[in-house]
């Protein structure tokens, strides 16, 4: 019988049929996670050459990186909240990030799933990068001031131990930088409204908020809780909408999301949420 990862609960229910994998819900405590025995590839299959030159080629591309002013401003957050020193960025990717806070006079480490990205990341920026999964990875304890989790967490199969790890390599009063999709968005309860009333028909909208890479799918109220659990202390939570350059749509899906945006602004139920929490 399945378990929920975040409290331990066996009462979990079927919520999306998106016929190559599912997706379900704890009733306990609300968390939303993809059924794993319903994926064929494994991790590492998922996240090859191909995920960052054809599917997410925007975000990893060196020219018109709609990611890098992102990046540019999380990097002034942070350097609001810490003294520069050593930066561990998991689930690091190209390495786009690392070489910005390099540049800024970090000492800077990465950690990817993906040979691909972290051989671009060596070779293009001159950033160590280890591959494999944090969780199985000899890094030193306490020895990390600030720790990014940029879209990383929701892609984690295991997020109870990816938080406990990242408990043990920060310093005393150490800071977590966490990016991640918010369940409880606007888009998020529209896909769920289309995908009920259709009785599962049309699920397209469902299965872009619940894509098979994020394996782990969090609220407000999952988040707080998972760093409750661990230990951290939650200091600001901060919404906002995926600018639409990010999104790969097509041009009345653009005019679609842009018109949910006003609303969701009203509601504060933003798609991505923005987490600072301190050790």
């Amino acid at each position: 019988m399945k378990q929920c990862n975040l409290c331990g609960s066996r009462s979990i229910f079927h919520l999306y049929d998106l016929k190559t994998y599912q997706v379900l819900k704890c009733k306990a405590c609300g968390l939303t996670f993809l059924d794993q025995e319903t994926i064929k590839e494994q991790p590492e299959e998922l996240y090859d050459e191909e995920y960052f030159t054809k599917l997410h080629k925007k975000w990893f591309s060196a020219k018109n990186n709609p990611r890098l002013k992102d990046f540019e401003g999380w990097l002034q957050q942070i350097e609001k909240c810490s003294q520069k020193g050593r930066l561990l960025d998991i689930g690091c990717g190209p390495g786009f990030f690392l070489n910005l806070a390099k540049q800024s006079g970090w000492d800077v480490q990465g950690v990817d799933i993906s040979k691909y990205a972290a051989k671009h990341a060596k070779d293009k920026f001159n950033i160590d990068v280890k591959v494999g999964r944090i969780e199985n990875l000899n890094l030193k304890e306490k020895d990390f001031d600030v720790i990014t989790l940029f879209d990383f967490i929701e892609h984690a199969q295991n997020p109870d131990v990816v938080f406990s790890k990242a408990y043990s390599l920060l310093k005393k009063r150490g800071i977590l930088f966490i990016t991640t999709d918010n369940q409880e968005s606007l888009i998020v309860r529209l896909a769920n409204l289309i995908y009920r009333i259709t009785n599962g028909v049309v699920y397209q909208p469902a299965k872009k908020t619940h894509p098979i890479h994020h394996f782990t799918l969090f609220s407000e109220k999952t988040i707080k809780k998972y760093l409750k659990k661990h230990n951290f202390k939650v200091a600001e939570i901060t919404k906002r909408e995926t600018p639409i350059a990010n999104i790969g749509i097509n041009f009345i899906e653009k005019i679609i999301v842009s018109i949910i945006y006003i609303f969701s602004g009203l509601f504060n139920q933003q798609y991505e949420m923005i987490i600072v929490a301190k050790k």
